[in-house]
């Protein structure tokens, strides 16, 4: 309910910026028509589980309404897998079985992208929407604004030039002259029994989707690191750098000292540099983690105090 109340559905990246990002170091990208975040635990699972691939996950929104045609990012080149939205929208629609199906279309996207990895060294694997079954089985169907004309599914309407009463509380937001719903009613005007899953909400199993960066795990030689800068002086704004080098290279490094997490910047993905903040003067110990995965732990020191500066006396 926190979802419709509190409209937590803009907390979330876009997964264009996301995809944009990706696609400037050339990356491959793989699209999975109607995967929504439900699949991720078993995806990583499946691609992960002989430790030859690493995986980061982030949860990205899409566009609104949540139909294929407003969510069409993919580029030329790009693949795209259709069997969850096929099986999702199938006349023959039937629990448990449909649900079988898609477990077996999951198992064949995860070996697909590891197909990928054998001729790229990152493959992003993400969805243009999520699809939603509560919507089918809660069968409440409500009148939309005055003058807006609903969907054939009843998801979302478009509004009428002339709208005046936009007033419906926490089940709806206004997008782009769309009305879209987020719970999980229909609008009156669309059909009466879509059966199967459904799309073109803004409930969080049709707007949010995942966005996968698979990886080939790091080789076999074990990852060494050596701090650079074993004492860290800070400024008097409690801020100092951290600099580290490792004996291969790598394309993540985050540290992680207690709750505080603090992304590396590497121009080489040999020597990293950590900006720290508000650490009081004290040996610390961190791990490293690439892609969520461990891979050292490094000791330093931090010590406050002014940093003097050459005033050219």
């Amino acid at each position: 309910r926190q979802w419709a109340d509190k409209q937590l559905l803009w907390k979330y990246p876009t997964r264009s910026n996301l995809l944009a990002d990706h696609r400037k170091s050339g990356v491959k990208i793989f699209w999975v028509d109607a995967m929504g975040i439900e699949w991720i635990g078993l995806l990583h699972h499946l691609l992960t589980k002989d430790g030859q691939v690493d995986c980061s996950v982030r949860i990205a929104r899409g566009n609104l309404p949540t139909t294929t045609e407003a969510n069409k990012e993919w580029a030329e080149g790009e693949d795209i897998e259709r069997g969850l939205d096929d099986i999702a929208h199938h006349y023959a629609y039937k629990h448990p079985q449909s649900f079988l199906k898609a477990i077996e279309v999951v198992q064949s996207i995860a070996y697909k992208a590891l197909a990928l990895l054998s001729k790229h060294s990152t493959v992003v694997i993400t969805s243009d929407h999520g699809l939603s079954r509560f919507v089918v089985t809660s069968k409440k169907r409500i009148d939309p604004p005055e003058q807006a004309v609903a969907d054939s599914i009843g998801r979302y309407a478009v509004l009428g030039q002339n709208n005046v009463d936009y007033a419906g509380g926490n089940q709806w937001i206004i997008d782009d002259g769309n009305v879209i719903l987020m719970t999980h009613s229909q609008f009156k005007g669309g059909v009466s029994n879509p059966g199967g899953e459904i799309h073109g909400g803004a409930t969080p199993e049709e707007y949010l989707v995942p966005v996968i960066v698979a990886r080939k795990a790091i080789s076999d030689v074990k990852l060494q690191f050596e701090v650079i800068t074993p004492t860290v002086k800070v400024n008097y704004k409690g801020e100092g750098v951290l600099n580290v080098r490792s004996n291969q290279k790598v394309d993540e490094l985050v540290l992680r000292v207690g709750s505080l997490v603090v992304k590396g910047q590497s121009d080489t993905g040999l020597n990293w540099s950590f900006n720290l903040r508000n650490l009081n003067s004290s040996k610390y110990k961190g791990k490293l983690y690439s892609y969520n995965r461990m891979v050292g732990e490094i000791s330093f020191e931090v010590i406050k105090g002014i940093i003097e500066e050459d005033m050219g006396l």
